[in-house]
């Protein structure tokens, strides 16, 4: 047990906003479909019932590929604008990924200038899928923060006209590395 404690994540971040706003934008399908975008993919649908018990479906799709991504999951705990607890794991078009299976806890709190965010990613991840998935969750926060002070288009200006990835696949091919989100590909070769 002492080792996948090891390879637990915590993250922490700060917003100059209300930690209600901070919610909203994590667990609102609008306002998830425009900044959050792993590996590059676009987040087409979105089944979010945040209660107890609730399930979480996100869509992702990618240079044209419907289901590229697809997360599912289950909240264990949900206290509005506080915090949330709910297993999380990822399927792709091969199926679900070795490892990918994770629980999350994600605080919300006030803080000096706004509110922070804090997450704890528990699972029994290699060594090696630590800092991809620090890396991601650190990319993915930072869009946040882009998304949140900057506005609502901040993050994709053709979100409003376009919501799949058709103007962003011409310009991003989905095959480079997006910090925190292909590690679980790389493994499958490694242990190969």
């Amino acid at each position: 047990m002492e080792a996948s404690q090891v390879n637990n994540i915590e993250i922490k971040k700060e917003f100059p906003v209300s930690k209600e706003a901070l919610y909203q934008a994590w667990t609102n399908a609008d306002d998830l479909k425009k900044w959050w975008k792993p590996l590059k993919a676009t987040l087409t649908e979105v089944d979010n019932t945040v209660e107890k018990a609730g399930k979480i479906k996100y869509t992702f799709e990618n240079n044209g590929i419907k289901d590229f991504l697809i997360i599912t999951g289950e909240y264990l705990k949900v206290e509005e604008n506080a915090k949330l607890v709910y297993t999380w794991d990822w399927v792709t078009q091969e199926g679900p990924l070795g490892n990918a299976s994770y629980k999350l806890t994600v605080n919300f709190t006030d803080a000096d200038q706004g509110s922070q965010i804090a997450i704890l990613q528990e699972s029994n991840s290699t060594e090696e899928a630590v800092m991809p998935h620090q890396e991601g969750w650190e990319k993915s926060l930072e869009d946040l923060r882009t998304y949140l002070t900057e506005g609502q288009n901040s993050t994709d200006d053709q979100e409003e006209e376009e919501p799949t990835t058709e103007n962003r696949s011409n310009q991003d091919s989905g095959s480079e590395d997006v910090a925190g989100y292909r590690e679980a590909p790389d493994q499958q070769k490694v242990g190969e």
